[in-house]
């Protein structure tokens, strides 16, 4: 067991020069992609049916244009890591995740707390799978199952995940990509993590609010959230290779 995990980090460090260059042309792709976002007026983040999606975009509701910009791309830049935030920033950050929190705790405002309303759990999941199994997310696999599967699509060297969850008392649907290695299934980011269009700009995805009547819908837009990310990856990763240490 050791032996294997040994082998399996001395291949994780080996993608250290395509995990950087991933993860800058995907800082770049986020901070331009939070601009599309910002410009749409939440467009995205609107189709989450979900208590803190609900409540970080009527948190922007109060914001200016200018507050909106400056304090999520100070979060952007936060949440990444990736170049450190200059005490402005660091402010401006602080400051957006104290409303939202002040928002979200008060049940005057968000609701929040409230009883995540009851669903047909098997319904859901076949329904979802019927819809996405024509939208180009690549091939099926189970990963959890009832509850949780996934999709691998390939794309040159790589395999892109698409992981969807249906369980979990407090959630309905959430979702998530990872990026491995096609050959032996390393991960290009940390392993375990998954992202989402959303949450790389600071925005939950979590669905926790859907009734049986939204059922139809949530899967509608979950196919839009999940092809905005999918349809970006061949140009974040075309030229980037897996070279690990033999």
């Amino acid at each position: 067991m050791q032996s294997k995990a040994r082998d399996y980090k001395e291949k994780w460090d080996g993608l250290a020069p395509a995990r950087h260059e991933f993860t800058s042309r995907l800082y770049a792709w986020a901070q331009a992609d939070l601009d599309r976002e910002l410009d749409e007026n939440f467009r995205l983040a609107r189709k989450v049916k979900g208590r803190l999606a609900a409540s970080e975009v009527a948190v922007a509701e109060y914001l200016t244009q200018e507050q909106r910009r400056s304090m999520f791309r100070a979060r952007v830049k936060k949440g990444f890591g990736y170049e450190e935030l200059t005490p402005e920033e660091d402010v401006l950050a602080r400051e957006l995740d104290t409303r939202w929190r002040t928002y979200f705790l008060d049940p005057k405002l968000s609701g929040y707390p409230q009883l995540t309303p009851k669903i047909p759990r098997q319904g859901f999941r076949k329904l979802l799978k019927e819809k996405l199994a024509s939208q180009g997310f690549g091939t099926f696999g189970g990963w959890d199952l009832p509850a949780e599967w996934r999709y691998q699509l390939p794309i040159g060297p790589w395999n892109v995940e698409t992981h969807i969850d249906t369980g979990g008392r407090s959630s309905q649907l959430a979702f998530g990509h990872a990026i491995v290695t096609a050959a032996d299934d390393v991960a290009l980011l940390e392993p375990g993590v998954r992202i989402t269009c959303l949450g790389l700009i600071g925005l939950d995805t979590t669905w926790d609010m859907l009734t049986p009547e939204d059922l139809p819908e949530a899967c509608d837009d979950l196919i839009v959230l999940c092809r905005h990310f999918l349809d970006a990856i061949p140009g974040l990763l075309q030229g980037i290779e897996p070279v690990h240490i033999n």
